[in-house]
């Protein structure tokens, strides 16, 4: 059974069984939470089965503007997978008519960002000892990054395939 939820601050707000599960790839999953347009909430698409675990969870960060007007979509996914479960992280860049551009591939979940602000891609990770965050900010004024660096993190190239 395919359970899909929107989390929002920690809680389910919607919960169902999606019909056609055998067809759902992960284009169909973002389309949908794109379609949705509902900022910072979490949507989790669970396909595990006994003994793997197979889940996406994306969420809709928002929109970034270029200064030539040109309008950006941006998702965070996490897909966890396998028995250990191993975590496959992106920020996925769309177009403002929901067409796939890119994406980059960071290494842990705490480097997803958390957000736009001021028409900035925010990222925070937490510090080592926990309490201090470091914060990075990109800029899509001149369109999309060839690479970003995140404070704390790592540097990642822009995917286009």
């Amino acid at each position: 059974m395919l359970l899909v939820s929107l989390v929002q601050m920690a809680a389910v707000v919607v919960a169902q069984d999606v019909p056609g599960k055998e067809i759902m790839t992960d284009s169909h999953l973002r389309n949908l939470v794109l379609a949705r347009n509902i900022r910072d909430s979490v949507f989790v698409f669970d396909f595990s089965e006994p003994g793997f675990h197979n889940e996406t969870q994306l969420r809709y960060l928002g929109t970034l503007e270029s200064t030539g007007g040109r309008i950006f979509r941006v998702l965070s996914s996490s897909w966890i997978w396998g028995q250990s479960r191993r975590a496959t992280n992106r920020v996925l860049i769309y177009s403002e008519d929901n067409q796939y551009l890119g994406e980059y591939h960071v290494a842990i979940k705490d480097e997803l960002p958390k957000g736009i602000e001021n028409n900035e891609l925010l990222f925070i990770v937490p510090g080592d000892d926990q309490i201090n965050s470091m914060e990075t900010r990109i800029s899509f004024a001149n369109g999309v990054p060839k690479q970003i660096s995140i404070e704390g993190g790592g540097t990642y190239r822009f995917e286009t395939d």
